[in-house]
C-alpha cells in the first residue's frame, strides 16, 4: 500500500472494531502546547466521512483554519498570541514579534491571505536579505 501524506486539515478515517469507525482532525495546538484533536465516531465509514466533511464545511472550522478573508496582519497577530506566546521563551517571542511587526507587516500586512502570492513572499525575503548577504545555517 502506498503511503500518501494528507494535506493539513484533511483528517484521518480508520476502523477500530467491526462496528466502529473513527474520523479525527487536528485543530492545531492548544494553549498548553498539546495538539487539539476533534473526533467523530460512527457505525460505518460513510457516516464518519459525512460527519468529517460537514465539520470541515462548518463556520467554526473555516474561521479557525481557512483564514482567506483575514489580512496578513490579522492572521499574524492571532498566530503570535494564540500559538507562539505560551510556547516560546520571552526573548524568543520578543524577537519574533519584532520581526513580524517591523519587517513582515509593513511589507504585506494589508494583503488578504488568499491574495498573498509566492512573489510577495520572495520579494519580502529579497528586501530583508539583499544580494551578497549569505546566511549560513548549521
Amino acid at each position: 500500500m502506498e503511503n500518501i501524506k494528507k494535506k493539513n486539515g484533511e483528517g484521518s478515517i480508520f476502523q477500530v472494531s467491526e462496528n466502529k469507525w473513527v474520523a479525527k482532525i487536528s485543530l492545531g495546538t492548544g494553549a498548553n502546547g498539546k495538539p487539539v484533536i476533534k473526533q467523530f465516531t460512527g457505525k460505518t465509514e460513510a457516516i464518519v466521512k459525512k460527519k468529517l466533511k460537514d465539520f470541515r464545511k462548518s463556520e467554526d472550522f473555516a474561521e479557525r483554519h481557512m483564514p482567506a478573508q483575514d489580512t496578513v496582519q490579522a492572521y499574524f497577530t492571532r498566530w503570535l498570541q494564540e500559538y507562539q506566546y505560551n510556547k516560546l521563551k520571552p526573548a524568543s517571542y520578543d524577537r519574533l514579534e519584532t520581526t513580524v511587526r517591523c519587517h513582515i507587516l509593513p511589507a504585506v500586512g494589508g494583503t488578504k491571505m488568499d491574495k498573498l502570492t509566492r512573489d510577495d513572499i520572495q520579494g519580502l525575503i529579497n528586501r530583508m536579505f539583499p544580494a551578497g548577504i549569505v546566511l549560513f545555517y548549521g
